[in-house]
């Protein structure tokens, strides 16, 4: 979302719309702590849960376990919480052995931790009061949970098992009061000119439309996996299986930018977590590009078929650039603007509580002769 300044600002100009992908930051499912012998619990929506209090002792609690795996590194619990109640999530290895734990409450209701180990299981604890005795039917209200990677809190959003797109399909005004003045579409017959519109993998790869040109820049490609694959080998590396995939894919040489879902990237040969690395390749190989993936199949056919679906995007070994010209409608990208008011770039995902970091350009002006 764009923000006019305040003066007589009457119009803008769209110079540059881009693409922008990248996994959801939710780890955990809307599958939480039910009721138990000390506290009562009921959904109140989204992630969100009101527990109260059975008996008069000191943490009182429910629990349930996640098949939720990670890597070794920071982590934040965050959450809306109103009482004496609480949220704990813990960190165990593949061998069950805990690892650490965080703990959030009213006071403190956004924590970071350091897991010093690789984890493949979490325990999330509903607590209904700490460390004092409540009276019996004491009430915590906790909401829009999330646990994420990294040590930023995030605005909270669901999980996402597949990658996150940003295909603008309107941009839509709205003046200082918040009412909609205008919506613009970015029209299909231009979309539909873009292949892998609205995708990028980094803040410095993505494709995008370059509007004083009239031209589309395709600089991330798509690939989905639907079986067709060459699957080289399967090999047992502790609780997870190295598993090795040959794609027809043109990308750029080298490490290079990817997203893979629902995995991680750890360039790591051996390490025993859930994760994914495309092989490094030169250009003579470049095209046949090979997927290390490393999940807990037994086997390449249940990878195989486990991978159906799946979205790789890579950065293009040659970017391409399409004239949009013949389809290019006269003033497109020109919006009327209202000082104080804002642009909002809507893409499909924007409506189910995702935001991306859409890479956009707008130019405003007093005069819509200097627009054009």
């Amino acid at each position: 979302m764009v923000s006019i300044p305040s003066g007589a600002m009457e119009y803008a100009a769209l110079r540059k719309l881009g693409g922008m992908s990248r996994k959801g930051y939710q780890m955990l499912i809307d599958d939480f702590p039910g009721t138990s012998a000390q506290i009562s619990v009921t959904r109140s929506g989204r992630y969100s849960y009101v527990i109260e209090t059975l008996d008069d002792g000191v943490y009182r609690q429910a629990y349930k376990d996640q098949i939720v795996s990670g890597v070794a590194g920071q982590y934040t619990l965050h959450a809306g919480i109103v009482g004496q109640g609480g949220l704990i999530v813990r960190f165990y290895r593949a061998d069950n052995s805990q690892i650490t734990q965080v703990e959030i409450h009213k006071d403190t209701a956004v924590r970071t931790v350091n897991v010093s180990d690789n984890f493949a299981k979490i325990t999330i604890v509903f607590l209904g009061n700490t460390n004092k005795s409540m009276p019996i039917g004491t009430r915590t209200e906790i909401s829009q949970i999330m646990l994420e990677s990294g040590n930023t809190a995030h605005p909270w959003e669901p999980y996402a098992d597949s990658l996150l797109n940003a295909p603008v399909d309107a941009v839509r005004v709205s003046n200082a009061a918040g009412d909609s003045t205008n919506t613009y579409q970015i029209l299909q017959a231009i979309r539909d000119l873009c292949p892998d519109y609205g995708i990028g993998v980094s803040a410095d790869c993505y494709n995008y439309i370059d509007f004083a040109a009239k031209q589309y820049h395709h600089v991330v490609g798509g690939y989905v996996f639907d079986g067709s694959e060459l699957y080289l080998y399967h090999e047992q590396i502790g609780t997870y299986s190295r598993n090795v995939i040959r794609t027809n894919i043109k990308r750029k040489p080298g490490i290079g930018k990817t997203l893979f879902s629902p995995y991680d990237f750890l360039y790591d040969f051996s390490a025993d977590v859930k994760h994914y690395y495309v092989g490094k390749t030169d250009d003579s190989q470049s095209g046949m590009a090979e997927l290390y993936v490393f999940d807990t199949f037994a086997t390449l056919g249940e990878c195989r078929t486990a991978l159906i679906g799946a979205k790789l995007y890579f950065e293009l070994a040659t970017p391409e650039i399409i004239d949009l010209s013949a389809v290019w409608p006269d003033d497109f990208g020109v919006l009327q603007v209202e000082a104080g008011g804002t642009v909002q770039y809507h893409y499909p995902q924007l409506d189910n509580g995702y935001e991306l970091a859409v890479p956009t350009e707008l130019e405003i002006m007093t005069n819509v002769g200097e627009v054009i």
